[in-house]
């Protein structure tokens, strides 16, 4: 792939290589994590061999500014109306069409065995469905975990 490409799926996958833990949580670059979401996810993990996806405020322009604070980022946030997340604890989700790769957690042995992000997905997205779809396939469910999450800082969008 050429320099001006975006190679998420090849860049998730050397994240996992690079890793060494059980517990793989995956954060996206324009993405903050709340104070409390690896635990959670870490947590999450511990109880339940899934794909779980965190709660994500959507920031809008200017949110992020020199001096921000968690509180001030909840509150300008806005959750993805086609995504429920419960207030607590986990909730299995029967599309998986609905997992973003945004901010995630999984078990290392678990994203091993899914096989990793399919590299012949270059740009943005699909990578992410592709792998949800795959997951779902090889009997590891998908869970939406209520609790901390994480704040996608804004920019323009990409089709």
């Amino acid at each position: 792939m050429g320099r001006d490409g975006l190679p998420l799926a090849t860049s998730r996958n050397a994240g996992r290589a690079a890793a060494s833990g059980d517990t793989l949580v995956f954060l996206d670059v324009d993405c903050i994590p709340a104070s409390r979401l690896v635990p959670s996810l870490a947590a999450a993990l511990a109880q339940e061999d899934a794909l779980i996806c965190c709660p994500i405020r959507y920031l809008p322009p200017g949110a992020v500014r020199d001096g921000w604070r968690e509180e001030e980022l909840e509150a300008a946030g806005l959750l993805h109306p086609a995504r429920i997340f419960p207030d607590e604890g986990l909730v299995a989700v029967d599309n998986p069409g609905l997992f973003w790769s945004l901010a995630f957690g999984i078990r290392a042995g678990t994203f091993d065995r899914i096989g990793g992000f399919d590299e012949s997905f270059t740009g943005y997205g699909a990578e992410d469905t592709d792998f949800a779809f795959r997951a779902r396939d090889a009997g590891i469910p998908l869970l939406f975990a209520g609790g901390p999450g994480a704040f996608h800082q804004h920019h323009p969008g990409y089709d």
